[in-house]
């Protein structure tokens, strides 16, 4: 009989004289003892569910492994007004008891499953409650999103996601243009990557698209109207978007002036040449091109503005000399990147349009976003235009 690599004699029952024997012998006691332990940890092992061999096995996959996400189809519906109650008794008639489901800021529902065959379920869901759904698998992994533009109207979302050619496409969601106060599709597609980084360009079928970064609109919560958050989650007071008071929109005293709570300016919140929607539309722009998180890209862009302070007031006070601020009222230093932004702007938006004037408006608040041009009317440059039309018109005749 082996013990610790030295052999017993027959019949020996193991006592304590024979290990004293071991230990005068060559200290091989020590190596007894170390046996022993190993034996115990395989035992601890084994405890929390390793195999007949002593391989430690993996039982339960985390949690976090097993996770859903559920989006209603419906334009602008959420889970945030559904009754608890009844959801949980309709994921239980979909796909069972689950461990847990949370509605997210966005409106979606997440679903943590059992194990991978309920996660399968939750997947392949199609209704909850007579309610379309759409699902999908909820990995660690950031969105790469992007936006191609230039597709009719008439090719579906599943036409392009299944006709992409050089990149891995997990969704695909027509983006929707505002004309006249009324929301219609436009030409611009979003797309949703399995890359890890976004595609400068894709082909569906033999035509190629240029891509550029999804830059979703500025988060403002319609309770408290700050930015960077939704009402489902808000702790702030309520607040309306009118006229600032502590009441809810629309329900204004008669003859109250427009009041922005958040710059007090004589607008109201959803205003988006605000000061602060500007800067929160700064946030999102930074967070989509450069890949970070949203406190990430608040955070640069509040160390930007202090940046920017800070150089006015030395400015200020260095003095200038005289026509200096004429100068730099006529001229323009513009990032490259602004730049580009600002000219995609342009063609995205005056795809879908004929008219003169809207696409001047356009223009102007292409300028006013991306190129912190302020100041300039849509109207002022139409007529300016129109007085350079009739001064060539005039030029030409007397020729």
């Amino acid at each position: 009989m082996l013990v610790g690599g030295r052999e017993m004699a027959e019949g020996s029952d193991g006592s304590g004289s024979e290990l004293g024997e071991m230990v005068e012998g060559g200290g091989s006691y020590e190596k007894w003892n170390i046996a022993g332990r190993k034996n115990k940890r395989k035992k601890s092992l084994r405890s929390d569910g390793s195999d007949s061999d002593g391989r430690a096995t993996v039982t339960e996959r985390r949690r976090e492994d097993f996770k859903a996400i559920v989006k209603l189809v419906q334009d602008g519906a959420s889970f945030c007004d559904w009754n608890p109650i009844q959801l949980t008794k309709s994921i239980s008639k979909e796909i069972g008891e689950v461990r847990s489901a949370k509605i997210l800021r966005n409106g979606s529902l997440l679903i943590i499953c059992k194990d991978g065959v309920q996660q399968g379920k939750a997947v392949r869901m199609n209704k909850i409650n007579g309610k379309k759904v759409q699902c999908s698998l909820m990995t660690d992994r950031k969105l790469v999103r992007g936006v191609i533009t230039g597709i009719p109207v008439n090719v579906t979302a599943d036409d392009v996601k299944g006709n992409v050619t050089n990149a891995k496409v997990s969704e695909v969601r027509r983006l929707k243009a505002s004309r006249n106060g009324i929301k219609s599709d436009s030409l611009s597609v979003l797309i949703t990557f399995d890359e890890e980084r976004l595609p400068e360009k894709i082909f569906i079928g033999y035509m190629c698209y240029d891509v550029r970064p999804y830059v979703p609109p500025p988060l403002r919560c319609f309770k408290c109207q700050r930015f960077g958050h939704v009402a489902s989650v808000c702790k702030g007071k309520q607040t309306c978007g009118r006229c600032g008071g502590n009441h809810e929109y629309g329900k204004c005293a008669e003859g109250t002036k427009l009041k922005c709570c958040n710059c007090g300016g004589e607008h109201s919140s959803a205003y988006r040449g605000c000061e602060v929607s500007k800067r929160a539309a700064e946030v999102q722009r930074v967070k989509a091109t450069q890949g970070i998180s949203y406190a990430e890209a608040a955070k640069k862009v509040s160390g930007d503005a202090q940046v920017t302070r800070q150089n006015d007031t030395r400015n200020k006070d260095a003095g200038k000399c005289v026509g200096c601020d004429k100068v730099k009222e006529e001229t323009l230093i513009v990032n490259k990147n602004d730049f580009v932004f600002f000219m995609a702007d342009i063609v995205n938006c005056s795809a879908q349009t004929k008219s003169r004037n809207e696409r001047i408006k356009i223009i102007v608040k292409s300028a006013e976003k991306y190129l912190d041009v302020r100041g300039l009317h849509w109207e002022t440059v139409k007529d300016i235009l129109n007085e350079d039309n009739q001064s060539s018109q005039t030029c030409v005749g007397s020729s």
